[in-house]
């Protein structure tokens, strides 16, 4: 079920329900499995472009609030970029 204050169109896809079940459960009670496919890097795109620049707008003039995750890399990394 979807949390009240969000809305019911949150969950369109599979991988959305994943999502539900695993926030319930515990994202801590998974056990971390390695890809079985590889990862390459994408290009940056003008969309990619006007996508930041978007979320710095957002951010910078109307106080939005962004989050960054880095959920396939090492903590070691992660405290590396802070």
């Amino acid at each position: 079920m979807v949390p009240f204050w969000r809305s019911p169109d949150d969950i369109n896809i599979t991988e959305d329900i994943y999502e539900e079940i695993a926030r319930i459960y515990g994202y801590d009670k998974i056990d971390a499995q390695p890809l079985l496919s590889p990862i390459e890097n994408a290009a940056y795109t003008p969309y990619v472009a006007m996508t930041r620049k978007l979320e710095e707008l957002l951010v910078e003039r109307f106080g939005f609030v962004q989050t960054e995750t880095y959920p396939w890399i090492s903590e070691k990394v992660v405290r590396e970029l802070g």
